[in-house]
């Protein structure tokens, strides 16, 4: 017989003895029961060591005194005994003292396992920093996508799996110098590079949704195709940089150098580009629809195709730009500098032109239906064949503008117009009656402070204007 047929005939033979005891016992003092449920505690009995060792100690004590002293079920101590037995029986306290037990080792093993996972990630973040560290300024990948991803990817991410303890946080990639990396279709997702040095890096297809690159040099780096929505570019450096096709889309470019950057079809639809350096940038096929660039300099742009519908300029710098077909439909332009711009094929139906400088431009067979023209200069402006039906021409100085014709001005609405000397026989002052009450239902809709009397101040203001004041 092997070793474990004989521990299974010692715990047999256990249980015998133990379920004859405690039938003895039931018998004796008379308790209900069965011979099943004797032999199933006994059972649990034999299988417990603390509670079979207890067992033999009771009877063992329990069989001194009857045989020293003659006590029986009568004495104190026999019912302490019986008493004591009775507990063993039930087993939940020592099933409870084995939970704990196997609660005290996972916990200790889990502190252990936490322990060794936090050492782990130190040298991990220690390794891909030296990555990073000994590429500095070489061309190529040297590693550092791999370390980049890692250090910004939290527990969960491929390359840091975690299994027990707190989740790590992103390390933070402020300051960080990877110029000329090769850093195609890198995942940067909400990263934070502020102030980082990418000039010359390439980031083409790149995911930087969210991330935090403000005063980040990107000086002709790639970021052809990159996923820069709701991404943080304040004061950045992208002069001379690739954002062909790239999404900022609601990003954040107050006051960025993006001087001669090349924009072409990118999605830049709602973002803030407020006092933003884009002088001489190429912006063709480009969505800057309802985008923010109040204040910025767009001196000698290229915005062909452009869509800059409802876009706000207010007191941009569009000289010499180039914005052929653009669409600049209810755009507001308000004191804009416009002077040599090309707006051939232009749409700007119901665009805000209120005092922006339009002259020498060139305006051929731009759409200007519905536009406000107030206090605008267009002196040596090309108009030909520009659709002028509907315009406000409130104070708008047209002297020496070119092309012009009476059919143009017929279908416009004009007072107190300073016309070119080439075109008699029209009344500068001809809608000056219901010039306000075209002004307030063209304002009224998105400003609704703004009322009659209002309008009727604007108009009379207007009117007082003399023309040498206004060349």
């Amino acid at each position: 017989m092997n070793h474990n047929a004989q521990r299974r005939q010692r715990r047999a033979d256990m249980t015998r003895r133990i379920a004859y005891r405690l039938y003895e016992r039931r018998s004796r003092r008379g308790y209900d029961g069965s011979s099943e449920q004797d032999w199933l505690t006994a059972e649990k009995i034999a299988r417990n060591p603390i509670a079979r060792n207890s067992f033999q100690v009771n009877q063992w004590l329990k069989g001194r005194w009857r045989r020293s002293v003659g006590w029986y079920e009568s004495t104190p101590v026999e019912h302490a005994l019986e008493t004591l037995t009775a507990d063993l029986k039930s087993l939940a306290v020592f099933d409870l003292l084995a939970l704990l037990a196997n609660v005290a080792i996972i916990i200790s093993l889990g502190s252990f396992l936490t322990n060794g996972e936090r050492q782990r990630h130190d040298e991990q973040v220690y390794e891909a920093w030296q990555v990073i560290t000994n590429a500095y300024g070489q061309p190529g990948n040297g590693g550092r996508r791999r370390a980049l991803e890692f250090l910004n990817s939290t527990p969960g991410t491929p390359g840091r799996r975690r299994w027990f303890g707190r989740p790590w946080p992103k390390e933070s990639l402020q300051g960080v110098d990877v110029s000329k990396a090769h850093l195609v279709r890198i995942e940067l997702p909400g990263a934070d590079l502020r102030s980082a040095n990418l000039q010359e890096a390439s980031l083409e297809d790149a995911n930087l949704q969210e991330a935090y690159l403000s005063s980040a040099n990107l000086q002709e780096a790639n970021l052809g195709y990159a996923n820069l929505q709701e991404a943080s570019l304040g004061y950045a450096n992208l002069q001379e940089a690739d954002l062909g096709y790239a999404n900022l889309q609601e990003a954040d470019l107050e006051d960025a150098n993006l001087q001669e950057a090349s924009l072409w079809s990118a999605n830049l639809q709602e973002t803030s580009l407020e006092d933003a350096n884009l002088q001489e940038a190429y912006l063709g096929s480009a969505n800057l629809q309802e985008a923010d660039l109040e204040d910025a300099n767009l001196q000698g742009a290229s915005l062909e195709n452009a869509n800059l519908q409802e876009a706000s300029l207010l007191n941009a710098n569009l000289q010499e730009a180039y914005l052929l077909n653009a669409n600049l439909q209810e755009a507001y332009l308000g004191f804009a500098n416009l002077q040599e711009a090309y707006l051939g094929y232009a749409n700007l139906q119901e665009a805000d032109l209120g005092s922006a400088n339009l002259q020498e431009a060139s305006l051929g067979y731009a759409n200007l239906q519905g536009a406000v023209l107030w206090s605008a200069n267009l002196q040596e402006t090309d108009l030909k064949n520009a659709n002028l039906q509907e315009a406000l021409l409130l104070a708008t100085d047209l002297r020496l503008s070119q092309n012009l014709t009476i059919q143009q001005l017929t279908a416009a609405r004009l007072c107190h117009v300073a016309l070119p000397t080439y075109i008699q026989d029209i009344d500068p002052d001809r809608d000056c009656k219901t010039m306000p009450q075209a002004l307030f239902e063209w304002v009224s809709p998105n400003d609704p402070e703004f009322t009659l009397e209002i309008a009727k101040a604007i108009v009379e203001i207007a009117r007082q204007q003399e023309w040498d004041d206004l060349e």
